[in-house]
């Protein structure tokens, strides 16, 4: 095996803005071409694409996960985008739900303004989306603390049919859908559960 074959892939700093491509996160490895990338504003958008499109679907939050998992491989495939679909939704006494592209940094600052935190061991990136850290089963550290995944109540998603369905704890496929690597349908929505703010010392 020669050097190039293999070392990690030369990262591209320097894209154009007008780049034909979509790269992930780490800009070495290409994922699609533009025009194969769809970022529907709402979920009835995205119902509708899911619900008629023929060929496969990937979906893409932060563009964090290895290329191989996200790349495209036909041109009628397409690659959802689903940075539009964001922001916090509703929140009671023990719990706040946000949409599944919101990134982990905006949950947090959302959460403090309220004083809660989550019960969970934050990532060590908070660029990620919910439901980018709940399908990777993305975790921090500390003892007597879980990952992201193990603080969601239900999670509310677009299967491939286009039909909306929302998985509680008491659905048997819960743990599944916790952790479904995007390969389940398109979150929309997660409920966490939430407690107090506290400070660590």
């Amino acid at each position: 095996m020669t050097r190039e074959t293999i070392g990690y892939p030369r990262r591209q700093p320097h894209l154009s803005p007008h780049e034909p491509l979509v790269w992930n996160w780490a800009q070495n490895a290409t994922l699609a071409n533009t025009t194969q990338q769809a970022q529907p504003a709402s979920e009835g958008e995205l119902q509708t694409l899911l619900r008629h499109h023929r060929g496969r679907v990937r979906v893409m939050g932060s563009r964090m996960s290895p290329g191989r998992m996200l790349a495209l491989h036909q041109h009628d495939d397409v690659l959802i985008d689903t940075s539009a679909l964001r922001g916090f939704i509703d929140s009671d006494e023990h719990s706040a739900t946000f949409a599944g592209g919101t990134p982990l940094h905006e949950v947090y600052e959302h959460l403090k303004a309220m004083g809660r935190i989550l019960p969970a061991s934050p990532g060590v990136i908070d660029a990620q989306t919910l439901a980018g850290a709940l399908a990777t089963s993305t975790h921090g550290q500390g003892l007597q603390q879980s990952s992201i995944g193990d603080e969601a109540l239900s999670i509310r998603m677009v299967l491939a049919d286009g039909h909306i369905e929302t998985f509680d704890r008491q659905h048997p496929w819960f743990a599944a859908v916790q952790t479904g690597l995007g390969c389940l349908g398109v979150v929309t929505a997660v409920t966490l559960r939430t407690q107090p703010a506290k400070v660590y010392t």
